[in-house]
């Protein structure tokens, strides 16, 4: 499934494993729900334009928390946070010194998305 790879590229950073992949498929299917015209569009946007789900997942936390997107992207963060292979990135770490600056630099970023992706939602 192609949307299970770019929520798992844009979770991860890379691609998820043919377990993970399964699992998120598995809990799709079983939670499936008949989605409205406007989530289907977005779901087929964020898919065919992977680079798009950062800043709609920023615009749609803030806009539209229950939306598909966001609960597919909880969804796939969820196995992924489950997975032996990835739980350790969902764990704290020793923070160095600066970390408060990169910190500001993720906040910026997001702040960023948010625009781009309220921009994104308005043309959807």
């Amino acid at each position: 499934m192609p949307e299970a790879q770019n929520f798992s590229r844009y979770i991860l950073g890379r691609e998820a494993t043919d377990a993970i992949l399964a699992r998120y498929e598995l809990a799709v299917a079983t939670r499936a729900s008949a989605l409205s015209y406007r989530d289907e569009r977005i779901l087929r946007f964020a898919n065919e334009r992977p680079w798009s789900i950062g800043p709609l997942d920023a615009a749609l936390a803030i806009f539209e928390p229950s939306s598909a997107l966001r609960r597919r992207l909880i969804v796939m963060a969820s196995v992924i946070e489950a997975s032996p292979d990835d739980a350790d990135r969902f764990l704290s770490l020793d923070r160095s010194p600066f970390y408060v600056v990169n910190a500001a630099c993720i906040g910026l970023r997001a702040f960023a998305r948010l625009l781009c992706g309220s921009i994104l939602l308005r043309v959807i």
